[in-house]
């Protein structure tokens, strides 16, 4: 099975090909990423990594509810926008 990986981020200047985005949750520049969820198709698993800087990382190791409701927030967003991909 073939895997495709996909990064989600919020819109911004940079280039879209680019190793730096804008974090998904505050905007602020970086290259970090953090896994959210694997989907599989029939002929494709697609991975889906999410942009999120240092400082969001921290608040989410500090606050466990902000961070599931990040994962959750995301997983909703996956589903609306790349619904088509489950359903080939």
């Amino acid at each position: 099975m073939d895997k495709e990986i996909i990064e989600l981020y919020k819109n911004s200047d940079l280039p879209k090909e680019g190793w730096l985005q804008s974090c998904f949750l505050c905007k602020t520049y970086t290259s970090r990423t953090t896994h959210i969820t694997n989907i599989e198709s029939e002929i494709m698993e697609y991975n889906f990594f999410c942009f999120v800087c240092k400082e969001c990382k921290y608040k989410f190791k500090k606050n466990e509810i902000l961070y599931f409701n990040f994962l959750r927030d995301c997983k909703i967003y996956i589903h609306d926008k790349y619904n088509f991909l489950i359903t080939r």
